[in-house]
């Protein structure tokens, strides 16, 4: 329906142009830059989120703003009668697979990027780890598991991304004392070498699986440092401008 309304306020259908030009260009814009930006980086499925509210416009305005012939009226109505159930079965094909993995086989897909399945209880552990090393802050490579880990673990706890400092500009720093205290390193395995070089002490405590439906999908490596050589927070630009990936 999206793609037929659009193709109608390309043909001029729309008894106003200004809007019809604003909704093309909502959609187009986006789209256009993200097929570029396709052919040199990844593309997440909501980076193209900002069009949907203009491709549901045109939706709606091929059902009820213009006129059709016949063969492209059949078209418009059967869209529109399988509109609904066909958005009711993914949105329960989603919630099932984001909660068990039952159609990859219970391997890891992307929906877990966006959910937090399998943290509770791996915060659970983490802080585990954290008491018992009497370590004062958390520290993670990327800004995702930074954010799980802000959620899931105690109100309160230093929790930190080490690196691409530039995405918490607005948010305010942990207490320098605590970041210069012992710290927990969280990540995939063997990652981030060169941050652990800037501890005197660098040790492997315990690999942490996240789990979904009893299946580990995701592991992360705990280790355990002490004795930072300067700061502990690496303020390298962005990768794009020479800083670390």
């Amino acid at each position: 329906l999206g793609v037929l309304g659009l193709y109608a306020l390309a043909r001029g259908r729309a008894a106003n142009a200004a809007s019809a030009t604003l909704i093309n260009i909502s959609v187009w814009m986006i789209f256009l830059y993200f097929v570029w930006h396709s052919l040199h980086a990844r593309v997440e499925a909501n980076w193209l989120g900002p069009i949907y509210p203009a491709f549901a416009i045109a939706a709606a305005f091929a059902v009820w703003g213009t006129t059709w012939n016949a063969r492209e009226r059949r078209t418009v109505n059967w869209s529109r009668r399988l509109a609904l159930p066909i958005g009711v079965i993914l949105f329960v094909v989603l919630i099932v697979q984001t909660n068990t993995g039952l159609f990859t086989g219970f391997r890891r897909d992307a929906t877990v990027r966006s959910v937090g399945v399998g943290w509770p209880e791996l915060a659970r552990e983490i802080e585990a780890l954290r008491i018992k090393q009497n370590a004062s802050c958390v520290l993670a490579a990327d800004y995702g598991t930074t954010s799980w880990m802000m959620f899931y673990l105690p109100k309160g706890t230093c929790v930190a991304q080490f690196q691409q400092r530039y995405r918490w500009t607005f948010m305010q720093e942990p207490d320098a004392n605590l970041l210069k205290g012992k710290a927990l390193l969280i990540g995939p395995v063997d990652s981030s070498p060169y941050y652990r070089a800037r501890y005197a002490r660098s040790e492997k405590l315990a690999e942490l699986t996240r789990k979904r439906s009893g299946v580990g999908f995701e592991t992360y490596q705990i280790d355990l440092l002490d004795g930072v050589k300067g700061e502990t927070l690496d303020r390298s630009p962005a990768p794009e401008l020479g800083g670390h990936q």
